[in-house]
């Protein structure tokens, strides 16, 4: 049998070595050369085209870590929050330059631990990968790292295809509330903003049709992803073990190929 034990410091300590290890990535195709991309869409289409194509750098680059950093408001974010914690976008104040080097490295380990979470959540929906697994003998942990591969090697990236982009007042009619555009305006003031947009790719992989739902903020005229699932996710309950990731077939019939708005015609 298998046994969880919460594991509170593994999600810093993963994001710390995914930082470390994710450096030198430049644009992906379709950005421009200054970084960042035309619309919500675009940014959303260009990670999931880096998802498909097996490029991590590619995928890194739609959240822009340096932008990120650079107008994110710390003051608003904690106010907003009611509490610091290691894994809020910058968890250092702007004090200097090795600072603000600090928080882009952490925050590019937060985007490849969203990553890490979405391909996870793929290859088995039921892994807990924010606790740890204990195993009884040498053959219950040999299992398990081969049920994993086996899982994970099922899942065939190269076949994911961008369908097209849906509404968020298709997902669900509390998302144009006066309240919850509050709660936009006001995570637009701690990302330094100028607008924020919700927006959900569909899209398929292995034949099977998902959704992704994914927060952009628009940064000195450019566009870039800031969080999966979002404001959105929060709407409709989706987990943060799936990272904005759900099955078309979990979600009740709310026509939303009919009312999609294809990509790339």
């Amino acid at each position: 049998m298998r046994h969880r034990i919460a594991a509170s410091l593994a999600l810093f300590g993963l994001l710390l070595m995914a930082g470390c290890a994710a450096d030198g990535a430049g644009p992906p195709p379709g950005a421009a050369t200054t970084g960042g991309f035309d619309s919500p869409e675009a940014a959303l289409a260009a990670y999931l085209e880096g998802m498909r194509d097996g490029d991590l750098d590619a995928m890194l680059a739609t959240f822009g870590s340096a932008a990120t950093v650079e107008h994110y408001n710390y003051v608003a974010a904690l106010q907003r929050a009611r509490f610091f914690t290691m894994n809020q976008t910058a968890p250092l104040p702007d004090t200097d330059s090795l600072a603000r080097e600090l928080n882009t490295a952490l925050h590019r380990g937060q985007v490849a631990q969203f990553a890490l979470l979405q391909r996870l959540y793929l290859a088995d929906p039921l892994l807990m990968p924010g606790s740890a697994t204990m195993f009884a003998d040498d053959d219950e942990a040999a299992t398990f790292a081969e049920t994993l591969a086996a899982d994970l090697e099922a899942i065939d990236l190269s076949t994911i295809k961008i369908l097209g982009f849906v509404a968020p007042g298709d997902i669900t009619e509390h998302f144009g509330s006066a309240a919850n555009q509050d709660l936009i305006d006001r995570m637009a003031t701690v990302h330094g903003a100028a607008e924020m947009a919700a927006v959900v790719a569909v899209f398929t992989v292995n034949g099977e049709t998902h959704l992704l739902l994914a927060d952009a903020a628009e940064l000195a005229g450019r566009w870039y992803l800031t969080a999966f699932g979002g404001n959105l996710g929060m709407l409709v309950g989706i987990g943060m073990l799936q990272q904005g990731i759900i099955a078309l077939a979990d979600l009740p019939d709310l026509g939303l190929l009919a009312a999609m708005t294809p990509w790339g015609e």
